[in-house]
């Protein structure tokens, strides 16, 4: 008998329509078949999202979430993929569904404190859901809650301060307590803002964030202790060149021979990083950019100018002022499904791997060692072709926190795959063209056969698109198509895989899932004259394209044939051809897989 392997791409439309719930139960809805209590649903917080994990249910058609059961949200066609029995699906923090949530508002340190975050997921038989989901399960996460931008002091006055932010910030009301006393409220628009009438001794200030936008900042209190007023203070201006040199000028004139560049701590300590001659004749002077050493360096700063060291009454100093270089990325690798970079950062930063938080992509690891952050994603954890952005974070002592992005696109699986068949002497290579699908498809590649396919060793090539066959399986119509007019590429599928001596009549039905953009599996119904009655027989069929370790690309394919066993014919065993030498290192794990490389051109 004769059967056909089809690979095709589809993924079914999923909406995101906020809707009630009647809880249905079990009994009411006996076609959705599962124990809750054995149940699987996982759910973790990855910094702006939320991911969840959980299993499958027999006849379900539709997932939603939630944290009540008052607002069920159907998961979106972008937000969900299935693999190996378990929906994953991620949700930024900002989704209708979780806005109602109120961050605890007692967080009082930076963004690593974590809130409680009930969730629950809900399964219907219907594709459209009105009111009949049914409470799966829930679960309870532990949510970590970006905290609002703090604020540093970047001037201090005889009688003011001036406060700003280091990052971006929107949406931010910051009340501020000075020592206790004095309460002054300004919103983040008015940065950098000057707080007047301070006095020239030390003070605490304590700000309240309070975010008033729609993302998942908590609200969090700061301390900042302002030293007391320098009397030594001058008028000393400073300029940062592009290459990072510090210019200074304004000097003042008189019996001095050094100028000092110094770090600040939040007390007004100083830490002498260079110091050059000054004959005390005013001008301009410059500090080089190697004073801070290459690589990522954040720190507040002072200009002291003495004559024999920066303690004595007559020395003068300039305000404080912040120095804070971008990341530069070194030995950067961008992966089809892994990322790896290296950031060096200068010897005056002292950091360790608790000093940086990662968020943005799952499973990003981070190391300092030797001068460097080293940034690594395993091969196998990103999706090709696709925008990633990772936010990182790093605290510098007497700092504070510095964000940065780092943004980056995966590569193409895109190119000719074979099938390495010198095992069985070449009779039954493999090949394939692998290109990019175009935007309108919901299918990631296009794959078309190869002329270095054995089949067209007569010279006889054709270009034939094999996956899909149909850009959705609505295409086929409900009667199925007759092998007469199938695809011609329906046809060759057929010629190459079938071991038996019949053809099938008719392609019946293709099911599709969209794992995701690298992994795609489709059920195929074909129908086929057996003894005196027809029968359907179906193949499962998948292609998952990997990144392997080493950097080998891999397009696996699978193909299996179950039907038929009513009638006694073992179609799994018979009408396919089989891969004789399965190799485990390469994903072939059965006589079903097949494992086509990548040729590098």
């Amino acid at each position: 008998m004769r059967i056909l392997i089809i690979l095709t791409i589809l993924l079914s439309t999923i909406g995101c329509t906020p809707m009630y719930y009647k809880d249905l139960g079990q009994e009411a809805s006996p076609s959705l078949s599962f124990d809750r209590d054995k149940y699987s649903f996982e759910a973790e917080d990855n910094g702006e999202n939320i991911e969840m994990h959980f299993e499958a249910i027999s006849n379900a058609r539709s997932y939603g979430y939630g944290i009540s059961a008052k607002n069920v949200i159907r998961f979106n066609e972008g937000d969900i993929t299935f693999e190996n029995g378990v929906y994953t699906a991620t949700i930024p923090k900002s989704s209708d569904a979780l806005r109602s949530y109120s961050p605890v508002s007692s967080l009082n340190s930076f963004s690593r404190e974590a809130g409680k975050l009930d969730l629950i997921i809900f399964a219907s038989t219907k594709d459209v859901p009105e009111d009949d989901w049914i409470i799966v399960k829930s679960t309870s996460v532990d949510l970590v809650l970006s905290g609002a931008p703090s604020l540093s002091f970047t001037d201090r006055k005889e009688n003011s301060v001036v406060l700003e932010s280091r990052d971006a910030v929107e949406d931010i009301t910051y009340s501020v307590s000075v020592n206790g006393e004095r309460t002054i409220e300004f919103d983040s628009s008015a940065l950098p803002y000057t707080i007047d009438n301070i006095g020239m001794e030390a003070l605490t200030l304590t700000i309240s964030h309070k975010y008033t936008g729609t993302d998942s900042f908590s609200d969090e209190i700061q301390t900042i202790d302002i030293p007391a007023y320098d009397i030594r203070q001058s008028e000393i201006q400073y300029a940062l060149e592009e290459d990072g040199a510090i210019i200074v000028s304004n000097l003042p004139e008189g019996e001095y021979k050094h100028i000092g560049l110094y770090k600040t701590g939040s007390d007004g300590s100083l830490t002498e990083l260079s110091v050059i001659d000054y004959d005390g004749t005013g001008g301009e002077r410059v500090f080089s950019s190697d004073v801070l050493g290459s690589g990522f360096f954040a720190s507040s700063l002072k200009i002291v100018v003495f004559n024999e060291n920066a303690d004595e009454e007559n020395a003068k100093l300039s305000s404080v002022f912040s120095v804070e270089r971008d990341i530069e990325r070194q030995n950067e690798k961008i992966g089809r499904q892994s990322y790896s970079v290296q950031i060096p950062v200068s010897p005056l930063v002292s950091l360790t791997a608790e000093s940086i938080r990662l968020s943005g992509i799952n499973d990003a690891s981070v190391t300092v060692s030797d001068g460097f952050i080293n940034i690594s994603i395993a091969a196998g954890t990103l999706i090709s072709r696709t925008k990633y952005s990772l936010k990182l974070t790093i605290t510098v002592p007497d700092y504070g926190p510095v964000t940065k992005t780092i943004d980056f696109e995966t590569k193409s699986f895109a190119g000719e795959y074979i099938w390495e068949a010198t095992k069985t002497g070449g009779a039954e290579q493999f090949a394939v063209l692998v290109e990019h699908a175009p935007e309108s498809s919901k299918a990631n590649y296009y794959i078309y056969t190869s002329p270095n396919d054995i089949a067209f060793s007569s010279g006889n090539y054709e270009k034939l698109r094999i996956s899909p066959l149909y850009e959705n399986d609505s295409d086929i119509p409900s009667s199925g198509v007759s092998y007469n007019d199938s695809p011609q590429a329906y046809k060759w599928n057929n010629a190459k895989w079938n071991n038996s001596d019949q053809k099938p009549i008719s392609l019946s039905y293709l099911k599709t899932t969209y794992n995701s953009k690298d992994y795609v599996s489709a059920v195929v119904g074909s129908t086929a004259n057996a003894l005196i009655t027809t029968i359907t027989v179906e193949t499962t069929s998948s292609v998952q394209f990997i990144e392997k370790e080493d950097g080998t690309c891999l397009m696996v394919f699978y193909n299996k044939m179950t039907g038929g066993a009513s009638i006694g014919v073992d179609m799994g065993n018979k009408a396919l051809l089989k891969n004789p030498a399965p190799n485990s290192d390469n994903f072939e794990t059965d006589e079903y897989h097949y494992a086509l490389i990548l040729q590098e051109k």
